[in-house]
């Protein structure tokens, strides 16, 4: 007898509980051998930005637990960049390559509606054995059951979608997968877009670029640099009236603070809870962007300065002092917190007392002393 091998092909954009849960609902009922998680390389109706080594790392953390599960990259190793993958062809090859299999393709309700336009169905359904999970919220095409002779579980996928996980609307995937995308900061750029205005998000993709290359020369954790850095003024469009509100329950020692300085404290809270980013070595470098404090890690030194030099702000130096950070952190955050000092005494004509004390503080500790160790 031939092994049931059931094939589960997709984006995995992110890989998530639902993609576990009909996974293992046909494995059970079709008391299959194994099933092969196919992540595919150039999906013919929708883009990936995600990386494929990510999709791939979140896949194996994903069906660890499970040792009938498998990754099979055998699409991303053989499909050509920028050309389409054809399930037909990956099919046609595993026939050859593997004729003691049977083959079973899991799909759902929305890709059963757009059976007929895959390349190839015709010869394909021949080949391969489709498998239905039905999904919640559409009906099922009998039509396209009848003709491809498609198998119809008795299983019902959960209301999951790798879009609304993608911008943070829902986390339901499992732990380890939960844990690679805070680490590496993955889909932040996706939820922020929604919530800033295009010249705030420009920004902030600017700043993160810029401290992810300082980071980079100065062998510092480049995802920290870009979480802390992409998320630095997420809750720099709060309302006036909310953000007050907010300082006085959270952080009320500050609340003499100029309101334009709010977001450095109140974006600590949105990364917290809308972004769920834990690291305190991050939430402190985005605490204190803005006013600088005494002392600074290597990260708080990434994250100010790159804020004060991205080359959206049209600054004089900061071609010339992104390098000087980019050779040497200690003393290229010397140079742009000097020169931010300076900036702030002519802006304000001389008057240090309009200068908030943070900021005035962090340069006395660090430009009178010279005290600048890491």
């Amino acid at each position: 007898m031939k092994k049931k091998i059931i094939i589960l092909g997709g984006s995995f954009n992110p890989i998530h509980n639902g993609h576990l849960a009909i996974a293992d609902a046909a494995y059970h009922q079709l008391e299959a051998n194994e099933v092969w998680f196919l992540p595919l390389k150039s999906p013919r109706w929708k883009e990936v930005s995600t990386s494929q080594s990510d999709r791939l790392e979140m896949i194996k953390r994903a069906i660890a637990p499970y040792p009938n599960y498998k990754l099979c990259d055998y699409e991303l190793k053989h499909t050509i960049k920028g050309e389409p993958t054809y399930t037909f062809n990956t099919i046609k090859a595993f026939k050859k390559l593997y004729p003691e299999y049977e083959f079973y393709f899991l799909i759902g309700s929305d890709q059963l509606e757009l059976l007929a336009n895959w390349y190839q169905i015709e010869e394909l359904a021949k080949m391969v054995t489709f498998v239905l999970a039905k999904r919640p919220g559409y009906q099922i095409n009998q039509q396209n059951i009848k003709k491809y002779g498609v198998k119809v579980l008795d299983i019902q996928g959960p209301m999951v979608s790798s879009s609304s996980i993608r911008i943070f609307d829902s986390y339901a995937v499992p732990q380890e997968v939960a844990e690679y995308m805070q680490k590496r900061g993955l889909y932040l750029e996706n939820k922020l877009i929604l919530e800033l205005s295009t010249t705030r998000f420009e920004h902030s993709k600017r700043v993160a670029v810029v401290a992810k290359k300082i980071a980079k020369a100065n062998k510092y954790d480049v995802d920290q640099a870009y979480i802390a850095a992409i998320l630095h003024d997420c809750a720099k469009e709060i309302p006036s009236t909310v953000a007050k509100k907010l300082m006085e329950a959270y952080f009320p020692k500050y609340l003499d603070i100029p309101p334009q300085i709010y977001h450095q404290f109140l974006g600590t809270i949105v990364a917290q809870d809308t972004y769920h980013i834990k690291d305190p070595v991050i939430l402190q470098a985005m605490m204190y962007h803005t006013t600088g404090h005494y002392p600074m890690s290597d990260l708080d030194k990434i994250v100010y300065a790159a804020d004060k030099i991205e080359p959206g702000r049209k600054y004089e130096k900061a071609k010339y002092l992104t390098s000087c950070c980019i050779n040497n952190l200690d003393s290229g955050f010397l140079n742009v917190l000097q020169d931010n000092i300076l900036y702030l005494i002519e802006k304000n004509k001389g008057d240090q007392s309009k200068i908030y004390y943070l900021t005035l503080e962090t340069a006395q500790k660090y430009l009178n002393g010279g005290n600048n160790e890491r």
